[in-house]
């Protein structure tokens, strides 16, 4: 702040404190603190000097500010440790945003309390999910790891671990009633849900126990690890909310899931249903039963399909420049088709028949995909060779970690037959790379642009 000195017209000259500040722009600029007066006025209300008295005050109140912004020093023994990991005086205020959804929007806290009260359960389940909900968003831990961080909720947290552990069971045991009333709490918030169509995915969450139980079993799991799993298959809406979900033993395969996970959906599906769906998933759960299932249930399907793994004939369309489409920039191009698809029925006698039905076949290429794809593949050719040269390509060949390495009868160093020899798969190198951000996509609904159909 400093003192400013306006001189009018008529002589007299006018006080104000003013302060300097930088406008958003970056730029100098100044604002008037204080007016204080004419010096003539000043003078004659008792002030001497007011141009001292003044210029003082202003250096006054700059040192008073400077001491408001003043370091503070902190000081620590010299031995003394800090633990970076003591996290107990932080609190994780974001976790508010979950409560308000959790209570406002869900109507969770009063589902609880009526079923609390009817059975005295001696812990409050909706706080234990109001802690799980927070942590699996903001650190993704496990249970134990969720409730050892209880103190940076912002709520307390009055329950033990055991109890964490008993409200799984209390929440599966309302498993339907719970995501009944989130989906009847949503329609009443957001309006009617979009489910003319629903994508299904599956994931699955592994358990650091020591053997399978029948229900945590060893399956591929997606993050790679040789622990027991659990697979879930999970239904979203149209914009993308989840809808409804199943689990399944960790040895169930992707593509076996579908069915059943629909059939847990109940009215969702079926001669029954309000509304017709379109059901949208990846190549994993691409396979004839789903196909037949849909068809069946006089619903429609999007799914994509394998370029590498499909037949001759497909692969060979899909990889002809014949029919595409491209952008101006040749960064992408589409076409597609009206074929046929054979799927397998079970007739009333049990007997499985061959029955063929129209699909749409959308096919199309992204540069970016296909220079995503080489340099993946490139990280593959380098494990693979890496395997060969260590001499353990067999053992990583059974861990699909080095698939382009292949077995050969005979060892190409010495010509002698070797149960051991591995080489480069350089013809399979080649192969795959001819399909390099090549997609494809079959679907039900022959009407749907085929933008539309990839945008699915």
């Amino acid at each position: 702040m400093y003192l400013r000195k306006s001189r009018k017209k008529n002589g007299r000259v006018y006080l104000t404190i003013v302060e300097g500040y930088r406008d958003g722009r970056g730029k100098n600029m100044s604002r008037t603190v204080e007016s204080l007066g004419y010096v003539d006025d000043l003078e004659r209300s008792g002030i001497a000097d007011p141009v001292a008295h003044f210029t003082e005050e202003c250096a006054r109140r700059n040192e008073a500010r400077r001491a408001q912004t003043e370091p503070v020093m902190v000081k620590i023994p010299p031995l003394q440790r800090v633990d970076k990991r003591d996290g107990e005086a932080r609190v994780e205020l974001g976790a508010a945003v979950v409560d308000a959804y959790l209570n406002r929007d869900l109507g969770l806290l009063s589902f609880f309390e009526r079923r609390r009260t009817a059975r005295k359960v001696g812990f409050d389940p909706y706080r234990v999910l109001e802690l799980l909900a927070w942590d699996r968003i903001a650190h993704s831990s496990s249970k134990k790891g969720a409730w050892e961080r209880r103190s940076a909720f912002p709520r307390k947290c009055p329950f033990s671990l055991d109890d964490v552990y008993r409200a799984l069971t209390y929440l599966d045991e309302r498993r339907d009633e719970l995501v009944a009333h989130a989906n009847a709490s949503l329609e009443a918030a957001r309006g009617p849900r979009d489910t003319r169509v629903l994508y299904y995915d599956v994931t699955n969450y592994y358990f650091e126990v020591e053997g399978e139980d029948g229900f945590r079993m060893r399956g591929v799991s997606k993050e790679n690890r040789p622990s027991p799993i659990v697979q879930m298959g999970l239904f979203l809406d149209a914009d993308g909310i989840p809808l409804d979900y199943a689990l399944f033993p960790g040895n169930v395969p992707d593509v076996s899931t579908l069915v059943p996970a629909m059939d847990r959906a109940g009215v969702r599906f079926g001669p029954d249903s309000p509304e017709r769906v379109v059901v949208v998933a990846d190549r994993g759960l691409n396979s004839s039963a789903n196909i037949a299932r849909c068809i069946l249930d006089g619903n429609g399907y999007v799914f994509s399909q394998s370029v590498r793994g499909a037949d001759r004939e497909l692969k060979s369309w899909v990889l002809s420049e014949e029919g595409y489409a491209a952008n101006a920039a040749g960064t992408w191009k589409v076409k597609s088709r009206i074929g046929e698809k054979a799927v397998y029925v079970a007739g009333e006698d049990g007997r499985r028949r061959r029955v063929m039905v129209p699909v749409k076949q959308v096919a199309f290429w992204s540069r970016d995909f296909a220079e995503r794809s080489r340099a993946e593949r490139a990280k593959v050719v380098e494990k693979s060779l890496r395997a060969i040269e260590r001499g353990d390509a067999a053992r990583a060949y059974e861990r699909s970690s080095s698939r382009y390495a292949r077995p050969v009868p005979v060892d190409p160093g010495t010509g002698e037959v070797g149960a051991t020899a591995w080489s480069l798969d350089e013809a399979r190198i080649a192969e795959d790379a001819r399909c390099d951000g090549y997609y494809c996509i079959v679907t039900s609904e022959q009407d749907m642009a085929d933008g539309e159909v990839i945008d699915c």
